[in-house]
């Protein structure tokens, strides 16, 4: 992402990102993921503005949960979010992240389209760090073009690889209201998949 696409995603996080019970996407997401689930290890990408961390700790006080972001040190440091420093925090790109952890569920929501490229080695990625039975709970908005710091994504290509990879336990192609329409947004996939 250009500096210019990374002052954008924090302004969207500050300027819409209500306080952290009232996130404005959360009934999307927590109309399709069960969150009461997430137990164990877990690690959270992209966890700016997510509808998980905002109430991870009602879940399972003793979750050990871990979160990736390139922006964490500026995150951490606006107010609203100070709450994320209690947590093992990574500064890094997932594709850059190096570690001998494994994890029961890994969160990414929002963030596959932040890659120009490189879907396919995300996901590996992420495939790799998930322990056997792990879970993850996965969406992304499928856009025609790059708009405002978000790329296209081959929604048939992505699909048929995670198919070949994961077991699909439930997905759907149902549009985020607050995003219908926003940037080019024609579609939303949410899938929870497992190793």
């Amino acid at each position: 992402m250009s500096l210019s696409d990374i002052q954008k995603e924090m302004d969207f996080w500050i300027n819409y990102n209500q306080p952290p019970k009232d996130f404005k996407h959360k009934a999307f997401y927590v109309d399709f993921f069960d969150f009461k689930q997430v137990s164990g290890d877990c690690l959270e990408i992209g966890c700016a503005g997510s509808p998980f961390i905002s109430y991870a700790d009602e879940v399972n006080p003793y979750l050990n949960l871990e979160l990736l972001d390139p922006l964490m040190d500026e995150i951490v440091r606006i107010p609203k979010y100070s709450y994320l420093e209690k947590y093992t925090r990574y500064q890094t790109s997932l594709l850059d992240f190096r570690t001998w952890q494994s994890y029961d569920y890994i969160i990414c929501l929002n963030v596959l389209d932040h890659f120009g490229q490189a879907h396919v080695n995300f996901l590996n990625k992420i495939f790799n760090l998930l322990k056997v039975g792990g879970y993850l709970y996965l969406y992304y908005d499928i856009r025609p073009k790059y708009l405002d710091g978000h790329y296209p994504i081959d929604h048939l290509a992505v699909h048929n690889h995670i198919s070949n990879i994961y077991n699909i336990r439930k997905e759907s192609l149902d549009v985020n209201p607050v995003h219908n329409g926003w940037s080019g947004v024609r579609s939303s996939y949410r899938g929870v998949l497992q190793k």
